[in-house]
């Protein structure tokens, strides 16, 4: 988990559709349900996860959002939000999420970028509902499909 070196300063969290987004008052807002940790059942060590790709250099970005769904279909429609490591870090030290907050590297074959935000599995809805929103404030830009 996060006690693995070199982590970049920000993560980028796809968007799947603009049904995340709220643009009213002149500003975009994702909204807390981008970040709902649902068990896929692919863990078995106490955590649940929710995709990320760090950012480790300027291609990152590009590409998150040219990433597709299927051939010809992108996968991120709503665009990418980004999220900066210290305010995660943060968060995690927070009494609040201390336990039941952290990340990781999880590289897949084709995104040597890949990670997870990861929940404890343990942690009780009001503090998933709590740790959703929270990770949207920590929400410092979103890019829009192009």
């Amino acid at each position: 988990m996060t006690s693995l070196p070199n982590y970049p300063e920000r993560c980028i969290k796809g968007i799947p559709s603009t049904e995340y987004l709220d643009s009213q008052f002149g500003e975009t807002i994702v909204g807390a349900h981008l970040f709902q940790f649902q068990d896929r059942g692919n863990r078995t060590d106490g955590w649940l996860e929710e995709s990320v790709n760090w950012e480790d250099d300027d291609t990152v970005i590009d590409r998150t959002l040219r990433q597709e769904k299927a051939p010809g279909q992108k996968q991120f429609k709503g665009g990418v939000a980004i999220i900066a490591r210290r305010d995660l870090d943060q968060m995690k030290m927070s009494g609040r999420f201390a336990t039941v907050l952290d990340y990781e590297r999880q590289p897949v074959a084709d995104n040597p970028y890949h990670g997870n935000l990861l929940l404890a599995t343990r942690t009780a809805n009001i503090r998933r509902k709590l740790s959703a929103a929270q990770l949207a404030l920590c929400v410092s830009k979103i890019l829009p499909q192009r």
